[in-house]
Order: C-alpha cells, then structure tokens, then sequence
C-alpha cells in the first residue's frame, strides 16, 4: 500500500471512529463510566450533619440531573450547586446513593463531595458531559 493511501485511509478511518457515538444504531445503548465509592458510618456519625454537595468547578457550566437514595428521588440538580444533609434519611443498613446527570460544556468538572463528622470524600469527573456516581454507604 502507498503511504498517500495507508495516511488517507488512517484518517478516514480515525474520523469515522470519532463520530461512532453520533451514529448509533437503534438497539445499541452508549453507557458511560460509573464512579464507585464505599463509606462507612456510624450511627454517631450521623449526629451531625452529613452534607453531599455536587457543584460545577465553573460557575458557567449547565447541570442537571438527580440524586436517588435507595431507588429514591430527594434533590434534583440544577445549575446552581446541591447540598443536601444526608443524616435524616441514613439509617442502620447499606444504602446506595446515585448521582446522575448531564453538563455542558462536555470538557467541564463537576466535584461530589460527602463531609462529616470524621468522614470527607471528594471525587471528580469530567469531559464526557455525563455525571454517574454510586455512593455505597454502610451504616453501622
């Protein structure tokens, strides 16, 4: 093969595969990283305040999306940053809280942060434009 051709067909061929997600069959579902976090709590813990806050690092960025406890719907996201007390609605058990949602621009940060008593954990994601955190969160 010619180089000329072997570099055209390259590139074709990388500019077909950066537009795969533009062309999606029906039937095919796009899925999307999901960040997964463990915490463990006591009872005391929850005494105080458990505070989850999702916020944009750019003041300009467009979020949406929800935050489900165990199945549950009890905040939804906007553009302005989400803090919510989690204390009231942990109780003895293992729970999961769902993050999800959407921002733009794609290439932004969105930063989910639970702090308590003794507990502070920060994660980032950004530049696909999707928000997908799981929270396992195991009270003792």
């Amino acid at each position: 093969m010619k180089m000329k051709t072997w570099i055209v067909t390259t590139l074709c061929l990388a500019l077909a595969i950066a537009t795969i997600p533009m062309i999606v069959p029906r039937g095919i579902t796009l899925t999307f990283a999901r960040q997964q976090t463990t915490i463990n709590l006591s009872l005391a813990d929850l005494r105080q305040a458990c505070m989850l806050t999702i916020k944009a690092t750019n003041p300009a960025t467009r979020l949406t999306g929800q935050i489900k406890l165990d199945g549950r719907l009890i905040q939804t996201l906007s553009d302005r940053p989400s803090e919510i007390n989690l204390s009231s609605y942990l109780k003895p058990g293992k729970h999961q809280i769902e993050i999800l949602g959407s921002y733009t621009p794609a290439h932004a940060s969105i930063t989910v942060e639970l702090r308590g008593t003794g507990t502070q954990v920060t994660q980032q994601t950004g530049g696909s434009g999707q928000l997908n955190q799981l929270l396992m969160i195991n009270v003792n």
